[in-house]
């Protein structure tokens, strides 16, 4: 049997009190989990976004116990794809995102249905960075991805060091710990929103 959720926000049933949400501690109604689905989400990512670097294709740097460490970027460079009509470049510290904004706004509401299925929706609502949202699709450079797809369609916002006034090394070192992060979304809370908006369009062009 799937398991139950609030329709509110997603999360279970309290387990003290029946058709009552253990998140938003009011009753509400529930149905089954939609499971998330990663497949098509890393799908929506290649279909939308390309991955750009900065600098050159091969670095080499000195590490803290003096190894040298060789990083290889296969990808385009960043000036590639500047000034592109119809797209959006995005900055995620560690690489650009080239985004197609036709593409992406096609899969807009597909993206919204996926992380409407998100296991920790309250993470996801939090601001969670990189990192962690890495852990959870499978891969960083994945998630620095789906936080440029994010800001291209006005989902939420892209925070790096940078946003902050931060650069050089302090910059890198507080990337490299986490401090990419995207401001937060509720996809329960955004197509209610969409919907009111929508509503209130709605009387608005009537009532004209």
């Amino acid at each position: 049997m799937s398991e139950m959720v609030s329709v509110c926000c997603g999360a279970p049933e309290d387990p003290d009190i029946e058709s009552f949400c253990s998140a938003c501690h009011e009753g509400t109604g529930f149905e089954p989990a939609v499971e998330f689905n990663l497949e098509r989400l890393h799908k929506i990512l290649a279909v939308t976004c390309t991955q750009l670097r900065k600098g050159p294709e091969v670095t080499s740097e000195q590490s803290g116990g003096g190894m040298e460490v060789i990083t290889v970027q296969a990808m385009p460079h960043e000036s590639a794809f500047a000034g592109r009509e119809g797209y959006a470049q995005i900055d995620v510290h560690f690489l650009t995102i080239s985004v197609d904004l036709t593409e992406a706004e096609e899969h807009k509401a597909e993206l919204i249905e996926i992380l409407g299925a998100y296991p920790e929706p309250e993470r996801l609502a939090a601001g969670p960075s990189y990192i962690e949202i890495g852990g959870v699709i499978g891969d960083q450079g994945a998630a620095l991805t789906l936080f440029a797809l994010g800001e291209a369609l006005d989902l939420w916002r892209v925070l790096t060091p940078a946003t902050l006034g931060i650069e050089g090394s302090d910059a890198k070192d507080l990337a490299g710990r986490g401090m990419v992060l995207m401001s937060g979304f509720d996809a329960h809370d955004w197509e209610e929103k969409t919907a009111s908006r929508r509503i209130f369009g709605e009387e608005q062009t009537s009532s004209g």
